[in-house]
């Protein structure tokens, strides 16, 4: 695990000077994908603790992020007004279970990803989605984009603050 985080630095500065290299966009993002289920139950467990009455994450870490893979769905390349911008799509699931997953965009424009879209999809109904705050919990954006700093910055999940207190 420790190798991902020493290669966020070069692989950001290689997509800073990128104008038309999509693979590097999806290399970066496989180097998130690695360490996304960590950063989202770090996430996950903070938003519970400081927006609901529980006391955290239902799951332990170490079982959630053996159990749940992080799977680039696609890599956009856009041009954003003369400037160039990649857009991510990622899904996070459980291999065995096929009901419950959710999926993550996410833009790179030059210095770090950021956190556009986050949707919670449990089966047949409708996506839930986290990023929104709503009467029984408040919303996750904010945490996810502490661990997008933290991933930017080559930090391991574990030693991030993530309390937005």
């Amino acid at each position: 695990m420790k190798s991902v985080f020493s290669l966020v630095m070069l692989f950001s500065l290689q997509l800073m000077g990128a104008d038309d290299n999509t693979q590097r966009a999806k290399s970066n993002l496989e180097l998130l994908c690695r360490v996304l289920p960590e950063i989202f139950w770090y996430a996950g467990d903070m938003c519970l603790r400081e927006t609901t009455t529980l006391g955290g994450h239902i799951n332990k870490r170490e079982e959630f992020v053996a159990a749940y893979k992080a799977e680039i769905l696609g890599v956009e390349r856009k041009d954003e007004g003369g400037k160039i911008a990649y857009y991510g799509k990622v899904k996070l699931h459980d291999p065995n279970d096929r009901q419950r997953y959710w999926i993550f965009e996410f833009v790179h424009r030059g210095q770090s990803w950021e956190a556009i879209l986050g949707q919670k999809h449990n089966g047949n109904d409708a996506p839930m989605d986290i990023y929104k705050a709503d009467g029984s919990m408040g919303s996750m954006k904010p945490y996810v984009e502490k661990g997008l700093a933290a991933f930017k910055d080559s930090k391991k999940p574990s030693d991030v603050n993530w309390s937005n207190k």
